[in-house]
């Protein structure tokens, strides 16, 4: 086998038939982990369809016309592509034009518009899809979707690995009920055709991934382009929580922890443009890293991605033109990348306008708190001076003063009794005449 396998006996493999030949090495490549037992679903089928394309694959991996890497990259581009296909048909009502509908709508009505955190986005198939290969995670793994929308993601990490579990959460109730439609549409029709010996577990949670536990998931998923700081770093206390060796996939920002390794940080194109995916994974508890920092390295790794330090931010907001040119030669006569133009550029305009807003209302708060300072301020010294009671005084700071104030003698009989004057019609019994007599008599 030149992917690193035991090689099949020579004779045994030619007294096979094409399609048996195609079966065993599918079966062999599943086996070694170099596919899921999904992808070896999907592939398996096309054989017994007879594609022309498995055959093509086959005779490429028999006369050996290419390297094992380049095989298995045009292996798995057929597995994604055949995926897309059961995908798209499983969303077949639910768009992603849905979906920024019913954000929006649910947001207006509950007065939510101005919080970023739950702008609506999805995640792009195919790049997602080649996120989950660079980490190739372990079959019997758990994988999370942190705000999942409408399950886009959860039904990626479904369709093409062998996870044990998957499992969305989503806090807005309309994402989640369309989710859960396409859930239904899943079990009824679409969860038979995945492959019997792995589970196929797909769940749906409306609440907040703050309240709920997700300590024992493999990988984890947040879509976290749009996430304030506090937001951020509540959830990197969370991710705390994760064991050694999980892997946590963000958007644009990184977990702030220093529980985490950063593995790589690339660009993918998404539903609203281009996103930077930062791949994290938890250290052990001593802080060492767990194993080889190393992820799968792709052969369409140069073409798909780009360094982080070739990516400037004022591109980004602006739309940068080159990037979508290196996904569609006609990119300007494409109504879909026009689309998504447009999308990243609302999205990047309701984000500066929800900073604006944001920081215009800190200002004033502010201001506000200072004035009611100074006036508490002012209101305490004028309380504290007796001199300047104005309550006391009726509202005035002046001083109220008698017109004889200022006579010298004023006040030097303060304290003395008061005679009481008695007026008496007699003048033998008048005051005058009582103290004639007893001065001279």
């Amino acid at each position: 086998d030149p992917l690193g396998g035991a090689p099949p006996a020579p004779l045994a493999m030619a007294a096979l038939s094409g399609s048996a030949r195609s079966l065993l090495v599918v079966s062999l490549l599943a086996k070694d982990h170099r596919i899921s037992h999904n992808a070896k679903g999907f592939l398996k089928e096309l054989v017994l369809r007879r594609d022309g394309r498995v055959d093509e694959l086959m005779r490429m991996f028999e006369e050996r016309d290419a390297g094992d890497e380049a095989f298995l990259e045009q292996l798995n581009a057929l597995i994604t592509e055949e995926s897309l296909r059961l995908f798209d048909s499983l969303y077949m009502g639910c768009s992603l034009e849905r979906g920024k509908e019913l954000s929006k709508s649910e947001r207006n009505t509950k007065g939510l518009l101005d919080d970023k955190n739950l702008i609506y986005g999805e995640v792009e198939y195919s790049s997602f899809v080649r996120v989950l290969r660079k980490i190739n995670p372990d079959p019997g793994a758990v994988f999370y979707d942190l705000g999942s929308g409408t399950g886009r993601a959860v039904f990626a990490a479904r369709l093409t690995q062998d996870f044990s579990r998957c499992t969305g959460i989503e806090l807005l109730k309309s994402l989640h009920d369309a989710g859960a439609a396409v859930l239904e549409r899943y079990n009824a029709s679409f969860r038979a055709r995945l492959c019997s010996s792995v589970s196929s577990h797909v769940s749906l949670v409306n609440n907040s991934f703050l309240d709920v536990d997700w300590s024992d998931g493999d990988v984890v998923f947040a879509n976290s382009t749009c996430f304030d700081d506090e937001l951020m770093a509540r959830l990197s206390v969370a991710a705390e929580r994760l064991k050694p060796g999980a892997f946590f996939i963000t958007f644009t920002k990184s977990l702030g922890s220093r529980r985490f390794e950063v593995l790589e940080r690339k660009r993918q194109k998404m539903s609203w443009g281009p996103a930077t995916v930062v791949i994290h994974r938890r250290l052990n508890d001593d802080g060492t890293p767990v194993g080889e920092a190393s992820l799968n390295l792709l052969p369409s790794d140069a073409a798909s991605y780009v360094e982080e330090d070739d990516f400037d931010p004022d591109s980004f907001a602006a739309n940068d033109d080159d990037d979508d040119d290196d996904d569609d030669d006609d990119d300007d006569d494409d109504d879909d990348d026009d689309d998504e133009d447009d999308d990243e550029a609302e999205l990047q305009r309701e984000l500066e306008r929800i900073k604006a807003e944001r920081e215009e209302a800190r200002r004033k708060d502010e201001e506000q708190r200072a004035l009611d300072e100074e006036r508490e301020r002012r209101e305490s010294a004028l309380a504290g001076n007796p001199l300047l009671d104005l309550g006391a005084q009726g509202g005035s700071a002046k001083l109220k003063r008698k017109w004889n104030d200022d006579v010298v003698f004023r006040n030097q009989t303060r304290g003395e009794p008061v005679a009481t004057k008695h007026f008496v019609n007699d003048t033998l019994r008048g005051e005058f005449h009582k103290r004639f007599m007893d001065r001279y008599m």
